[in-house]
């Protein structure tokens, strides 16, 4: 009896002393727990949906995209601070893992980003990301996570330090000083630089820091880092094998990389505007000095591995995005099948729509896109919808381009940019951008929507983006006036105020370059500097492993001053003297930055027939365009000679003797001669109009003005009773137009002479015809005389400003004769 009592009592004493020798084990608490033996009622999913349960683990498959699953707020205590978090790890396929704590939200959190050949330890603040400071070794630190194994993961969150174990072995002792001490734990998975993605989750558990879910991992592989030893806290007395000899193998190539220039980087004339096949005649926009130093770090003209791929920018992206495959198949030929992207604005829209949407997924390896507009850009809903380029520099320069040469008689800047660059609706905003009256204008509601990026799948690129410039955010809108609404522009309201904000590169926004979807790094650069700066630049080549490039480069921008001469067959056109810098091939000649000087160009002419030369000055706040319409004689050359002046409305020709503009007036009657010729009409109605134009010429100019006013007036009579069709009548009118031009310089010539009161006076009863038209009820003929009658009156009231006032004189006696015109019309 008593050896029983003192068993039983010695049994007691002995669990009350591991009850005070083990109190931890008593007091510790497990805060959340999932083996995912059932359900996923406890998690929630910001991102790509998709995530179920597969032989009790938890996961998902992505192609492409990236999600996050995050415990639901009734099964997460908001006030922990202090805990340890556990998770198993298995990739299927990818290179992309993660393992989130302390998630405040979609911007905010710390994350383990494992690649297919190192881990780094990241804190997302507002969306972007900053590599904290490992005090044990480094960030990132160089250890494989190998597919088709199981690891196991282990965070210490205490306070402001944050410890990291990878089956048992420490690889980031983390100390943030700014820490974030509250959000939950998580599960992420991305697609990162690959196309598919799959990763699973299992044995889920957040405990005290006394530890008390420890638990037994199952027997597995465990890898070794690839550069250095792996750190840990406490030397182990672990037997060392002895090392086996590493044979030497060559290193393997890093696939080739294929740079991808943003909207204006890429010309090609015959392809672009004459719609002739020429695939060896794409060359980089001049002017288009942000790339000058990618290519100088990549060795462009040397290196067999670096390739730039020009297209044409006014096409679909989808379209574009074809053709990158192809030139990656035919072109680049990659040994192994990959290649490396780097898109700079619209390219990078290329490069991630090549890969969404081809079979061969472009053949990427990673993609880099670098300021894109992932989102849309603000600006482009004044060229969809009111024709107007608010941009400078190259892309300025190529919708300039574009407009005037493919403008048809009748036509709106807006309706020829939208014809021949469909890219422009593919680049309006996806978020809310439009205020009326200042209620947010709904997405659903507008007339124009993006066609491409609302149905492109997230994909992971990589972001390089720039921050704190000036970016147009968002737009107050008003309604469009009378004739702006003939015209069918701003259907959905006409801009009044621009707002901007800092969060952006001057042209894209951060919110656009970097939507939250895979890396993003971000630089205090502008949108030329984010493909051009140093720093920048050492953290693209750090992207695809490559040496960094060791010149001190620095920001660099787009020239924004061009001189511009282009012609219509049939001739061809030189220049005495081309500039540095320039573009010049038989049909056009582009130069950056131009003299202020005289420059002779030669026409020459190929067969006999008429030709057209633009003359265009293409600066950061003004455009001036001057055609020229002329005929050519085979093999016949001839000089011509033009002032170019900065902020100068005047005609640039030199043509003191009124030689050229002679020559200019005669083709163009005997044109339109031929034109009239080809109406449907009775003989006798073409004779009053054709008899008017043969009494034009240069001997008598202001009775040519009469004889030509007489001219319009009968054609608008033709239009009035429908003898000819508008269409018939906006063409002709339009060769009149141009005939007068040549009229108002001849005159200047000749009657210098006028006094600053006659020129005021005639530009007072301009303005009151002006008044004494009801723009409300104007047709589209009327409203197209109506916009050139202004742009004179504008004119003449800018030189009587600058005492130029013969020129005013001229412009508001042809002014009043327009506004006569309209009421024909009526």
């Amino acid at each position: 009896m008593f050896y029983k009592t003192s068993r039983i009592f010695l049994i007691f004493f002995f669990f009350l002393f591991l009850l005070f020798q083990s109190p931890q084990k008593v007091f510790s608490v497990v805060y959340f727990y999932d083996d995912f033996k059932n359900d996923t009622n406890k998690w929630e999913i910001i991102g790509n949906s998709g995530w179920t349960i597969k032989d009790g683990m938890f996961g998902i498959r992505l192609s492409p995209g990236l999600s996050n699953a995050i415990p639901k707020d009734s099964y997460w205590d908001s006030s922990l601070i202090n805990y340890i978090y556990k998770v198993d790890l298995l990739s299927i396929s990818g290179n992309d893992k993660n393992i989130v704590i302390n998630f405040i939200d979609n911007r905010n959190f710390y994350e383990i980003h494992a690649h297919d050949d190192h881990i780094h330890f990241d804190k997302y603040v507002n969306g972007i990301s900053y590599q904290l400071q490992n005090t044990i070794g480094s960030n990132p630190y160089p250890l494989p996570l190998n597919n088709g194994i199981t690891y196991h993961f282990k965070i210490i969150q205490e306070n402001h330090q944050i410890k990291t174990y990878l089956d048992n072995n420490q690889i980031f002792h983390i100390e943030d000083t700014q820490p974030f001490l509250n959000g939950k734990i998580g599960l992420r998975v991305g697609t990162g630089g690959s196309l598919t993605s799959e990763v699973w989750f299992d044995n889920v558990m957040v405990c005290s820091l006394d530890d008390p879910c420890e638990m037994t991992p199952s027997p597995t592989q465990t890898p070794s880092p690839t550069n250095s030893p792996t750190p840990t806290n406490t030397p182990t007395n672990t037997p060392t094998p002895t090392p086996t000899p590493t044979p030497t193998s060559t290193p393997t190539p890093n696939p080739p990389v294929v740079f991808i220039p943003g909207l204006g980087g890429s010309f090609n004339f015959k392809e672009m505007f004459l719609g002739q096949h020429n695939p060896e005649g794409w060359v980089l926009m001049p002017g288009a000095n942000v790339y000058r130093n990618i290519f100088q770090a990549f060795d462009y003209s040397n290196n067999q591995n670096f390739y730039v791929f020009f297209y044409d920018w006014r096409k679909s992206v989808l379209d574009s995005a074809k053709k990158l495959e192809n030139f990656i198949k035919n072109s680049v030929k990659p040994w192994n099948n990959k290649v490396y992207l780097i898109g700079h604005s619209l390219g990078g829209l290329v490069g991630r729509a090549c890969i969404e949407t081809t079979e061969s997924n472009c053949y990427a390896e990673k993609l880099i896109t670098v300021g894109s507009p992932h989102l849309g850009a603000v600006d482009a809903y004044a060229l969809v919808e009111g024709g107007e380029i608010w941009r400078k520099g190259i892309m300025k320069l190529g919708f300039e381009l574009l407009a005037h040469y493919y403008q048809i008689p009748g036509e709106t800047k807006k309706d020829t940019l939208n014809r021949v660059a469909p890219v422009i609706l593919e680049l309006l905003p996806t978020f809310d951008y439009l205020y009326k009256n200042a209620n947010i204008v709904p997405y659903s509601s507008l007339s124009f929507k993006n066609p491409l990026l609302s149905i492109l799948p997230q994909y992971n690129k990589i972001s390089i983006f720039g921050n704190s410039f000036q970016t147009l955010r968002s737009l107050s809108l008003i309604e469009p006036s009378a004739i702006e609404k003939i015209f069918n522009l701003w259907p959905d309201g006409k801009p009044k105020e621009r707002f901007y904000t800092n969060e952006g590169d001057g042209t894209v926004l951060s919110l656009s370059a970097y939507p939250m979807e895979g890396e993003g790094y971000s630089f205090n650069l502008d949108h030329g500097g984010i493909i051009s700066e140093k720093t920048a630049l050492e953290k693209i080549f750090d992207l695809i492993n490559y040496p960094t490039p060791n010149n001190s480069y620095t920001s660099l921008n787009d020239d924004e001053n061009y001189l511009v001469f282009f012609v219509h067959s049939p001739v061809k056109i030189s220049l005495d003297e081309l500039p540095p810098n320039s573009f010049s091939n038989d049909e056009i000649i582009i130069i950056p930055n131009p003299d202020e000087k005289i420059y002779t160009l030669t026409v020459r002419g190929v067969e006999n027939n008429y030709y057209s030369l633009s003359v265009g000055q293409i600066e950061e706040d003004r455009v001036i365009w001057n055609d020229y319409f002329g005929e050519a004689e085979e093999n016949k050359e001839e000089n011509f000679q033009f002032q170019i002046k900065s902020n100068s409305l005047e005609n640039p020709l030199v043509d003191p003797d009124n030689q050229k503009n002679n020559q200019f007036l005669e083709a163009l009657i005997k044109k339109t001669k031929e034109e009239i010729n080809a109406l449907k009409i009775s003989r006798i109605q073409k004779l009053a109009l054709i008899k008017l134009l043969e009494k034009i010429s240069d001997e008598n100019s202001q009775k040519s003005f009469f004889y030509l006013n007489s001219f319009r007036k009968i054609l608008a009579e033709f239009e009035r009773k429908k003898i000819i069709y508008e269409s018939e009548a906006i063409n002709i009118r339009q060769r009149a137009s141009s005939i007068a031009k040549i009229l108002e310089e001849i005159d200047f010539l000749k009657i210098k002479k006028v006094g600053e009161k006659a020129a005021q006076n005639s530009l007072r009863l301009a303005e009151l015809a002006k008044k004494s038209i009801d723009v409300k009820k104007l047709s589209r003929s009327q409203a197209i005389i109506y916009e050139e009658a202004k742009e004179k009156l504008e004119k003449s009231e800018i030189f009587l400003d600058q005492k130029n006032y013969a020129r005013s004189y001229i412009l508001s006696q042809e002014v009043k004769d327009l506004f006569w015109e309209i009421k024909i019309l009526d």
